[in-house]
């Protein structure tokens, strides 16, 4: 599968699997959304990620577990890329 330009949100995206998967992906030129509770190790998951491939990267404190922050995250997701390809929850 081409990844290529392809929008991927990643809950957790700052460290662990998340933050594993988001180098992956980003390895294959998707454009990120790290959805994090951890404003820190976001910021640094994703300066660190720019820097090193060159994709979009967007950081985005939300708890997952909550259904209306989630539903902020989509609508929002959609205004800032236009769409979503994959989501790694």
């Amino acid at each position: 599968m081409d990844f290529e330009g392809r929008v991927a949100v990643i809950t957790g995206g700052a460290s662990g699997i998340g933050l594993a998967t988001a180098r992956a992906l980003a390895g294959r030129r998707s454009h990120l959304e790290l959805v994090d509770r951890q404003p820190e190790a976001q910021a640094a998951a994703a300066q660190a990620l720019r820097g090193n491939s060159g994709v979009r990267v967007e950081p985005r404190i939300c708890e997952a577990s909550h259904y209306a922050g989630m539903q902020a995250l989509a609508e929002d997701d959609i205004a800032t890329f236009g769409s979503v390809h994959i989501v790694f929850n």
